[in-house]
Formats: structure tokens, C-alpha cells, sequence
């Protein structure tokens, strides 16, 4: 599990620093200690990529990359994958670094749903482990009511959407002109905001042509 460990830490790396480059997200994860963060939303709604926001936040902070583990569910490569199994993964983290068991440490489980009784283990490392444990899983799949549920009161949620109308002007890098607010302003903005309720705020379509963004939305449906 180390050797796969390590290539999960190498590989959210490259993909953080790509992230950096993204569409800022207007959420954040509840602050209260002691609690496990959960996002919930449907699939493409910006989950993974708010997750990956909120780690770059957090090496900002001067937070050290060995105190932080990013995995992600949907990988074929630890799938399928039962409690058991993932805590023997999240163990070979701190075999990795040792330092981290007496370090407070920040673990990212993306689709957290995939994993069968993923919850036996996310209570053990709660109850364990100096850790934050930010999870996010799929609305069809993980509900509120079924987290509070699994995690028996100890979590926090919160629901991420697609694309804000701020966000989505800021994905396609328009700054519309508020002073003077006049007609013309006016105009140009209820042009856009007609595109945005067209197009709609899943991330992955907004560049897409016509035919292919129809299609995945479909799929999406």
C-alpha cells in the first residue's frame, strides 16, 4: 500500500498546482473543531476541484504537503475497496511519514460513497487520530440525513452547486462594467446572464460545443 500511497500523494500534487489556475469557488468548509467537514452535490458540480481549493488554502496556511492526503474513490487502481482496505491505506500515509503521529494531519476522501462501511473507518481515525477529515460524496448516493446517520452527529455538511452567475462570468473571464450602471451596461449584462441560464453552471460544459454540452448534460441526467 505505501508504493500506491505515493503515487496518489505525487500525482494530487501535479493536479493542485493545476488547480490554482481554476475558477475561484464561493464556499468554504465549516470552521467548528472537532468536527468532520462533509460537501455533498451531484456528480461535475465542483466538488473535487473545491477540495483541491481548500488544499491549496490550507499549504498557504504553511501547512506541510506530508501532513496532507488527498484520495479520490473513483480511482479504478483501489477500487473496489471495503473499510478494512481503506484503513489499511490511510495507515500506510503515516508509515510514510512517521512524524505525522504526533502532527495534526488533513485528509481529503473524494466519492467517499464508493467504499463499503467507508464510515466504520472515518469514525476510527476521528476518534484516533489528531486529524480533520474532509469528505465529499455524491448527492444521489450521501445525504445529509444518511451522513449525520453513518457518522452519528459528528459531521458538518455542506451542498456544492454548479456555477454561481459570479462564477460562471469569472470562468469565462468577463468583467461587466457595474459604474456607470447604465442601459447599455445594462443590456450587455442581461445578455450574458441569458447564456449563463442556457448553458447552466456545470463546470465541465462551458466551453463545449452545442451538440457535445447538450450530450453531457444528458448524460449527467
Amino acid at each position: 500500500m505505501t508504493n500506491l500511497i505515493e503515487t496518489l500523494i505525487e500525482e494530487s500534487l501535479q493536479t493542485l498546482t493545476q488547480a490554482r489556475k481554476g475558477v475561484y469557488r464561493h464556499y468554504e468548509f465549516p470552521q467548528t473543531e472537532n468536527m468532520i467537514k462533509v460537501a455533498i452535490g451531484m456528480r461535475r458540480s465542483g466538488k473535487t476541484y473545491f477540495l483541491y481549493q481548500t488544499i491549496n488554502k490550507l499549504l498557504e496556511q504553511g501547512i506541510k504537503r506530508e501532513q496532507i492526503l488527498y484520495i479520490n474513490f473513483e480511482d479504478e487502481r483501489i477500487l473496489p475497496m471495503d473499510a478494512k482496505q481503506m484503513g489499511v491505506l490511510l495507515d500506510s500515509f503515516y508509515t510514510l511519514y512517521p512524524k505525522n503521529h504526533q502532527r495534526k494531519c488533513y485528509i481529503f476522501l473524494d466519492e467517499v460513497q464508493n467504499v463499503t462501511n467507508w464510515y466504520l473507518t472515518v469514525r476510527r481515525y476521528f476518534d484516533s487520530k489528531n486529524v480533520e477529515l474532509f469528505l465529499t460524496g455524491s448527492s444521489a448516493k450521501l445525504l445529509s440525513k444518511e451522513i449525520n446517520t453513518s457518522l452519528r452527529g459528528r459531521s458538518l455538511a455542506i451542498e456544492i452547486l454548479p456555477y454561481s452567475f459570479n462564477e460562471y462570468l469569472a470562468a469565462h473571464g468577463i468583467k461587466l462594467s457595474m459604474d456607470p450602471f447604465g442601459r447599455a451596461s445594462f443590456d450587455i449584462a442581461l445578455n450574458h446572464l441569458r447564456q449563463y441560464i442556457n448553458l447552466g453552471g456545470f463546470p465541465a460544459v462551458q466551453f463545449l460545443a452545442t451538440k457535445d454540452w447538450r450530450e453531457t448534460l444528458q448524460s449527467y441526467l
